[in-house]
């Protein structure tokens, strides 16, 4: 038995020589998604009684179930009665790892012009009413597509064109 596992790893020796290489880098190398993308939140508070304060908002865009944005912090807000706030983040991010199976995904989905995201916020909200206050934490996750054309032989989305949702936000 010692010898089989001998000439196993006598056999793994050999090929990891043959396949050495010379210089630079050697390796697999997933593929990656460079994205900037802008999005437009907007918030309304329809309490008459209650304030709103927002503290530590992050944005990012997620394909299926992976961040393809950094998180952007946007910056804390306050919410009167009846206010309504907007925030327009530029999410950005630079040759970040996709799963082999996503961007599978990905690319046919860009193939056939349409991607489906989310836009996904998590925050810290305080609320007050008089002198009585509290804070909870939310996550709200607002599925929409981005749609391509072809321009070409490489496809691109208009930044000039707004992308509705296709269904109501998710808040948790």
């Amino acid at each position: 038995m010692a010898a089989a596992a001998t000439k196993v790893v006598d056999a793994a020796t050999k090929f990891a020589d043959c396949v050495k290489p010379k210089g630079g880098y050697f390796g697999w190398l997933p593929p990656t998604l460079t994205s900037i993308i802008q999005t437009t939140i907007s918030s309304r508070n329809p309490n008459q009684r209650i304030a709103i304060y927002y503290e530590k908002l992050g944005v990012h865009i997620a394909y299926r179930t992976q961040p393809i944005t950094s998180p952007t912090m946007v910056p804390p807000s306050f919410l009167g009665h009846k206010d309504v706030i907007t925030w327009s983040p530029f999410l950005y991010v630079s040759d970040v790892p996709l799963a082999p199976d996503l961007a599978t995904t990905m690319s046919q989905d860009i193939q056939a012009e349409m991607v489906l995201v989310n836009v996904r916020a998590s925050r810290i909200v305080r609320w007050q009413v008089g002198t009585i206050y509290g804070k909870y934490h939310i996550n709200v996750s607002c599925p929409t597509n981005i749609y391509f054309g072809k321009t070409d032989g490489a496809y691109i989305a208009s930044p000039a064109i707004k992308y509705p949702l296709l269904e109501k936000c998710h808040v948790e």
